[in-house]
């Protein structure tokens, strides 16, 4: 690098001959162009002060000389490290970091303590390492990450450096999103499931996208009062789980004589999935279950009946136990964000959806959505049912001046597309959209305006095809039906159901 050239023109002349190497047939890629860039740079670019923002994560190694910066801080860990001046320092520790830039905290793991060092210095060889990409361009830094994008941001100086304003003494004033709170967002996120399901399920990567979770501290006030209550009423909806994979499915009933109509469906949609046809049907005694037009389609079909005896559920444990997970999880759900209890059906669609995803103890190392499947399904898409988010307005729905976002509930994912389903307390209706921003510390006021609504006006805000109405007001039903690829179908009954 000559002598008062600026980095973007060097980096210019980088590239010409980069390129005219990669003619010749060398193999050129954008890391070693990076790593030869750096190499040559003079000793003053080499000292950066540095943090990150944004969420915790584990990307790369910093250097740091302030001790009273780490929040945890391994002492007997020792290194050194090596500057552009070939100046050699001891490293007397390791750890984590908490800094605040522009109001947002993040945590930064594998910090050196150094001692003697002056200044925080990044190593972008480690950014890029870990699939990250670096970009100087036009006397700015940015650092992209490949699923959350832009995560750093800087300007460069008079003196050529890259700084980061970071200010430490904001930790003691504002809300850290410490492990502790990273752990109670998951957990509220996957319906308040127990917290050795999900440490089972991070350890042995049974899902995507789930962080390490750790023990709580202290109990969750959400699943004391949520799973030691019972629900009463006469609402009902009609569970069916796979017994090979205990995959679970909830349909919602108006009356109980529905239920044919949605088990001939979900035979239907099984059968297609698989392959397989379901050869026994386990169910208590139920009228719906027994009555003359559902035996002779079971009998038409060639499917095996298994009827439990007169008060004695344990027959058909697996459905009863599922009944009961089920309904903690949904008291759970309406719990956490203290949404009204007329959202019970979007809480138990929810509810499902959760379940197929998360460990159980009849299953090894996998999850039930991912035997049924075959593929390991994400969770990165779980959000807190009933936490604020901002949904994106398309501008056929809009004006130039009207808001191009619309303040809305998650109440779970839709079905039919790759989108969120979110309620609009304002118009009463449930918006599809996969363009939302997520608040979730934030709930309703439902005490300002609480309402009840007999139906839910569904609008898709990808399509615009029009509104569709949802029931809102069905019967939870109280039997449940279990169907296997095997063979087995079984069936619940909970007296009481839920409100």
């Amino acid at each position: 690098m000559k002598e008062g050239e600026g980095v973007t023109a060097y980096f210019g002349r980088v590239m010409t001959v980069a390129n005219e190497m990669r003619g010749f047939g060398e193999d050129m890629t954008e890391v070693k162009v990076v790593e030869k860039v750096l190499r040559s740079l003079t000793t003053w670019a080499f000292f950066v002060e540095c943090t990150q923002a944004d969420k915790p994560v584990n990307f790369a190694e910093f250097d740091e000389g302030k001790k009273e910066w780490f929040t945890s801080l391994d002492e007997g860990f020792k290194h050194t490290v090596k500057l552009g001046n070939d100046l050699k320092l001891n490293v007397k520790g390791i750890g984590d970091v908490k800094l605040v830039v522009d109001g947002i905290t993040q945590v930064i793991t594998r910090v050196y303590y150094v001692p003697d060092l002056t200044s925080s210095l990044l190593s972008i060889g480690q950014l890029l390492e870990k699939n990250l990409t670096v970009v100087f361009k036009r006397g700015r830094c940015s650092i992209y990450h490949p699923q959350r994008g832009t995560i750093m941001r800087s300007r460069m100086t008079e003196n050529r450096m890259f700084v980061i304003q970071a200010n430490v003494k904001e930790l003691e004033q504002i809300c850290l999103k410490t492990d502790e709170e990273e752990n109670q967002i998951w957990h509220k996120r996957l319906g308040h499931v127990n917290y050795k399901s999900l440490r089972t399920m991070q350890y042995k990567h049974m899902v995507n996208g789930l962080p390490k979770v750790a023990e709580p501290t202290k109990l969750c006030e959400v699943c004391n009062l949520g799973k030691q209550q019972r629900e009463r009423g006469k609402r009902y909806v009609m569970v069916l789980i796979d017994d090979y994979s205990r995959k679970g499915w909830v349909y919602l009933l108006s009356k109980k004589s529905e239920a044919l109509d949605k088990f001939k469906k979900i035979k239907l949609k099984v059968e297609n999935e698989t392959g397989l046809s379901i050869k026994s049907l386990r169910s208590d005694r139920g009228g719906e279950f027994i009555s003359k037009e559902f035996n002779e389609f079971c009998e038409s079909s060639g499917i095996r009946r298994q009827l439990t005896t007169a008060y004695t559920p344990q027959q058909n444990g697996v459905a009863e136990r599922r009944n009961k997970t089920l309904m903690n999880m949904v008291r759970c759900l309406l719990i956490e964000k203290q949404m009204p209890k007329w959202f019970w059906p979007e809480a138990v669609n929810w509810a499902c959806h959760i379940t197929n995803r998360c460990a159980t103890a009849s299953l090894v190392d996998k999850v039930p959505e991912e035997i049924w499947s075959g593929q390991r399904p994400s969770v990165v898409h779980c959000k807190i049912f009933g936490c604020i988010g901002y949904a994106h307005v398309p501008v056929q729905l809009r004006s130039k001046l009207d808001n191009r976002s619309v303040k809305c509930i998650f109440v779970g994912i839709s079905s039919e597309s790759k989108a969120f389903r979110m309620y609009d307390p304002d118009a009463k209706k449930i918006i599809i959209s996969k363009d939302v921003v997520f608040e979730e510390g934030d709930r309703w006021d439902w005490s300002v305006n609480e309402f009840g609504t007999d139906t839910f006006v569904v609008l898709d805000m990808d399509e615009i095809q029009g509104n569709v109405q949802q029931n809102n007001e069905g019967i939870f039903m109280e039997t449940q039906s279990e169907v296997t690829q095997h063979g087995e179908m079984s069936g619940a009954r909970d007296g009481d159901g839920a409100q």
